[in-house]
């Protein structure tokens, strides 16, 4: 089909102006739903069509012959198929009409791509639609299909029009061929061609594999067959993968037991957990916040009734955590200059669950000496949150809020915090404290998550989202293993096996993870290894029992000598 070159091929279609009265008048007329005047009137239209194509001033064709009539049989064929779904009778008009439309459009060479994209999508969809079907016309169901599927063809071997339009021809194609002739082979030939144009449509992707599971090319059985062996194999591959690293994990650990256990069961001068033991008679003497004093405000709480086991648990860990605080601050107003207050800062303090309750009881209960309190959160929502509730119990005064990581706080401190900061962010609060040569007290999790460089002694291991705090990707300049002694006996890449497998919530009589258990207490004994090299007493314990207190109830402490 040869386009004139006096028109372009995305011009958008405009209806010539010719015989202005009969067409406007049916125009009138089928928007008033009369379809059979405004037919009337169409073909009025094509009585006094003019012989020769429609030129401007300089003789240019502006509109063809063959355009003028196409354009004019489309009213007409909008006009008989309203009728249609009106009244079933004029279904041969309207195949007429939709013949003589594609007997110009197969054999003219004076017709705009733009208007045969028009025609023919008006015509395919006309012809896809139930009603043709129902008629009792001369024409069979599959003269009908044929038709329809000439239609789209003109347009598609002709590769005209965007890539949505043909998309909705290809559609339109396959299905005449397989609703309406049952050829699924040529409706999967359809289906082929319009994922050649456009890969990335799913649903036809899907729709082609229906019909190949139809024409028997897929065995369902058989690819689900292969499917299951392929998860099988990859089952038992994650299985030997995992045995060779508890493997590798095991043999490692042994080699550093007796550094790990001299670590961890290291006395220091002073005694962080004096009373956590898991005794009846500790538990009762741990108990020491009085809950229905503390304002509901900011009292750890969930709305979920169900979860009233983690609340308990949670004001357990508090009543331990506030027992180890409270003895180190007045451990650190000891050696602090008269009048300066205690900074405490609590580093990826949420919206203030933990802290908030501390400074209440601080400030309540040991009046005679000063503290403030820093809490930082990357989350603005839990700042916000954070800012309120000190407000709501007049903390304003003592305690502060700032929004941002944890690895970028500068301020000098006396005391940090770290209640469940996950993966490497509590290795960025000890550096913090080890620096201004704070005290500290840790509650790690997360392990798994901790971020890997790549640079020298440090490699890429990290999770996509977690790592640095929740929900980032941000890489870290800390170094590991953290400790100098430990540095020299273990590789980064045997280090970030341990912390993948160690990345776990077991106790100690569970026997079956007592390699998990190693792993752990050997990155607890890590991170307190690295801050008896900078001069510091620590201690490793429990927050009571992991009954009361949940599986993350190990603690870390540490106050610098000096």
């Amino acid at each position: 089909m040869n386009i004139p070159t006096s028109t372009k091929m995305d011009d958008k279609w405009i209806q010539p102006p010719i015989v202005c009265d009969h067409l406007t008048k049916g125009k009138l007329l089928f928007d008033k739903k009369e379809y059979a005047s405004a037919t009337s009137c169409f073909r009025a239209c094509l009585d006094n069509l003019p012989g020769q194509p429609i030129v401007n001033e300089d003789g240019v064709i502006i509109y063809t012959v063959d355009e003028i009539v196409i354009s004019t049989r489309l009213f007409i064929l909008r006009a008989l198929w309203k009728q249609t779904l009106l009244d079933i009778t004029y279904i041969d008009k309207t195949l007429d009409e939709v013949k003589a439309i594609l007997k110009i459009l197969t054999t003219t060479t004076e017709c705009r791509s733009v208007l045969c994209m028009l025609a023919v999508s008006t015509i395919a969809r006309i012809i896809n639609d139930d009603v043709l079907y129902k008629g009792e016309s001369v024409l069979s169901h599959q003269d009908i299909s044929n038709m329809g599927i000439q239609a789209c063809q003109i347009i598609l071997d002709e590769s005209y029009g965007n890539i949505k339009e043909r998309r909705n021809l290809y559609s339109i194609e396959c299905d005449l061929y397989e609703r309406r002739q049952g050829d699924l082979q040529s409706a999967a030939k359809s289906i082929e061609s319009l994922l050649k144009e456009s890969p990335k449509a799913q649903s036809q992707q899907k729709r082609l594999r229906e019909l190949h599971i139809k024409l028997g090319l897929i065995d369902v059985v058989e690819e689900e067959a292969k499917k299951e062996s392929s998860r099988q194999h990859k089952k038992r591959q994650r299985i030997k993968k995992k045995e060779n690293q508890f493997a590798k994990l095991g043999g490692i650990l042994d080699i550093l037991h007796q550094d790990v256990s001299a670590t961890l069961s290291r006395s220091p001068t002073y005694n962080f957990l004096e009373g956590l033991d898991n005794s009846q008679e500790s538990k009762e003497k741990a108990t020491i916040i009085d809950w229905s004093c503390i304002p509901d405000d900011i009292q750890p709480k969930f709305e979920n009734k169900r979860k009233e086991k983690r609340l308990l648990r949670k004001r357990n860990q508090l009543e331990s955590l506030y027992m180890i605080l409270s003895g180190l601050v007045e451990k650190v107003s000891t050696t602090k200059e008269s009048g300066l207050p205690i900074h405490i800062v609590d580093f990826g303090s949420g919206s203030g669950n933990s802290c908030l309750v501390f400074a209440y009881l601080l400030l309540l209960q040991k009046k005679d000496i000063l503290c403030r309190f820093t809490l930082i959160d990357n989350n603005p929502h839990s700042v916000k949150l954070g800012k309120l509730r000190t407000n709501k119990v007049g903390l304003d005064s003592s305690v502060q809020w700032l929004c941002q990581d944890v690895s970028n706080f500068n301020e000098a401190f006396d005391i940090g915090l770290a209640t469940h900061l996950c993966g490497g962010a509590t290795d960025s609060m000890m550096e913090k404290c080890l620096l201004h040569r704070a005290a500290f007290i840790a509650t790690p999790c997360c392990l798994g998550s901790i971020v890997f460089n790549a640079h020298e002694n440090v490699v890429s291991q990290a999770k996509p989202g977690r790592g640095y705090g929740w929900n980032t990707n941000k890489r870290t300049s800390l170094t590991y293993p953290r400790s100098a002694c430990f540095r020299d006996q273990i590789t980064v890449d045997n280090y970030a096996i341990i912390t993948r497998l160690a990345d776990c919530s077991v106790t100690k009589d569970q026997s079956d993870n007592e390699l998990h258990i190693k792993g752990k207490r050997f990155l607890d004994s890590d991170r307190l290894r690295l801050a008896q090299e900078a001069n510091y007493d620590t201690s490793f314990g429990q927050l009571g029992s992991k009954i009361d207190c949940g599986p993350r109830s190990d603690v870390l402490c540490g106050i610098c000598k000096a």
